[in-house]
């Protein structure tokens, strides 16, 4: 098994496109923080993705935002070839992807970048690389910039910490590639009985979900260690990098998602990174989607926040039913959402993507109700953002191409934005 700094690099990981990152989520989010996003007011960005792998996803992106100029960086040579060659076939000018590691990465685009995104890299390299990840990350974005990382943590990630110890262990010693390994490794370990069913049957589910290589980066990289969001946090703070809030459907806005005596109890600690481990121990979470913004920074006000809002475009999700019920449960119980503005979203945008001010307009409903109730139905994971349409977008020839060539990835581009489909890996 062959590793770089101690990351599984003999198999490629899978091609995934992670929606949670994609630049009109990125910029929902902020604007409910009353955050001024990046590209605000000007049509052209720069977004940076660090530990792109093949870069798939990353193309689908640029495919979809002609306007936009993507960058990936990954230190495996493999998933870099793997990505070029999708990218010289489709032939995309507005995307480089770049083999090198973080500390070794020197384009000139320093203080330039308008959005850095970093999927599964915090908490799956050894505590030097992480380092450098860091100041890369911070380095890249200009003031105004948002970075966005997605990461394992604790106290949810306790439930699977064991299996992950076991397994690594276990699979050093054997023979072969990493996913040989793995696959040796987890029927000696399940044989002993060592783990509890409900891991087990979690495990199970995901491994018919996702391809096999994927199991041995997960776990058997040397560096893989869920983080506590408050070091994450405070990490980032002493890079100028302030903590935002959550792109996670199931905590995008607390009055939302929690409990009442959650907010209450949270509201008393002093420091962000003390709340947000507070959070975590109350969701239990396994995972987070962080956004930071690159200080300083502009912020709305009351006035402008609310116009972007009803600016924005959303879309409905790609296999939603005809008459979805119209409630969801949440950490916090249920939150229902039956309401003429909700039918009037809904309705809207079964004619494709459409701004929250034209469905208000066209439905004769407050504004204020529009936007309440969007973020109910985004947390419901029935509508989405999205942006305006791109007639210069390269999204019909893309997906004719990977479909061609039978390049799987849990997403399409569009020319209202690439859109990604999620993976249920979730544990129990």
């Amino acid at each position: 098994m062959s590793t770089l700094d101690g990351y599984v690099t003999d198999s490629l990981y899978p091609s995934l496109l992670h929606r949670y990152f994609q630049v009109p989520w990125i910029d929902n989010v902020l604007a409910i923080h009353s955050v001024v996003p990046p590209r605000y007011g000007k049509d052209s960005f720069t977004l940076v993705d660090l530990g792109c792998g093949d870069g798939i996803g990353l193309i689908l992106a640029a495919a979809s935002h002609p306007q936009g100029n993507f960058i990936g960086i990954d230190a495996s040579y493999d998933h870099i070839a793997r990505g070029q060659d999708v990218l010289e076939a489709l032939g995309l000018t507005n995307v480089r992807l770049v083999c090198a590691r973080f500390h070794e990465f020197d384009y000139a685009i320093d203080g330039t970048a308008d959005y850095v995104t970093a999927q599964g890299v915090l908490s799956w390299v050894t505590p030097d690389v992480r380092e450098s990840f860091l100041d890369l990350a911070a380095r890249l974005l200009r003031p105004g910039g948002a970075f966005c990382a997605g990461y394992n943590v604790f106290p949810g990630w306790h439930d699977n910490a064991s299996f992950q110890a076991l397994i690594r262990t276990v699979a050093a010693e054997k023979p072969g590639s990493s996913t040989e390994r793995f696959d040796a490794a987890w029927d000696q370990i399940r044989d002993a009985g060592l783990i509890e069913d409900k891991i087990w049957e979690w495990l199970e589910r995901v491994r018919e979900q996702i391809p096999p290589q994927y199991f041995a980066h997960e776990y058997l990289s040397e560096g893989a260690q869920p983080c506590w969001s408050g070091d994450v946090i405070t990490a980032l703070g002493a890079r100028e990098l302030a903590y935002i809030g959550q792109s996670s459907h199931e905590r995008l806005r607390d009055d939302l998602c929690y409990k009442k005596i959650w907010s209450e109890n949270l509201d008393r600690f002093d420091t962000v990174a003390a709340r947000e481990i507070a959070a975590d121990i109350y969701c239990h979470s396994w995972f987070r989607r962080d956004i930071y913004i690159k200080t300083p920074a502009l912020a709305f006000e009351p006035e402008e926040a609310t116009a972007a809002r009803l600016a924005s475009y959303w879309r409905l999700k790609d296999d939603l039913e005809l008459e979805p019920e119209l409630q969801v449960s949440t950490l916090g119980g249920s939150l229902c959402f039956d309401s003429d503005a909700a039918r009037a979203i809904l309705a809207g945008l079964r004619n494709g993507p459409q701004s929250l001010r034209d469905i208000a307009q066209h439905a004769g409903i407050d504004r204020d109700k529009i936007l309440g109730t969007i973020d109910g139905l985004l947390i419901a994971k029935y509508t989405e953002p999205a942006d305006p349409a791109r007639a210069d977008s390269q999204s019909e020839r893309c997906n004719e191409y990977l479909a061609k060539h039978n390049i799987p990835i849990n997403g399409r581009a569009s020319k209202h934005g690439a859109v990604g489909h999620a993976i249920s890996n979730m544990p129990p």
